[in-house]
């Protein structure tokens, strides 16, 4: 996760994309320990509209019941 920071502003669709196959992969445990990074995430997502991922991830959490993402999803759909 660390590294996806350092990365995200310069490459936001290949940190995207990378971001979608490691919570698709159930690290389950990130959801809540990570939610600020996530959040974070995903706001440089939309800003650098990149919305199908950051509209994936969000739905991703959606499905398993993690809703911080929400108000985020809501704001750009």
């Amino acid at each position: 996760m660390e590294g996806f920071e350092n990365h995200i502003e310069k490459n936001p669709e290949e940190i995207g994309k990378l971001i979608l196959v490691m919570i698709k992969s159930e690290y389950n445990s990130l959801y809540e320990s990570e939610e600020k990074k996530f959040k974070q995430f995903v706001q440089i997502l939309y800003k650098k509209d990149q919305e199908e991922i950051a509209n994936e991830i969000c739905n991703h959490f959606g499905t398993r019941g993690v809703h911080y993402l929400r108000e985020f999803w809501e704001e750009h759909n």
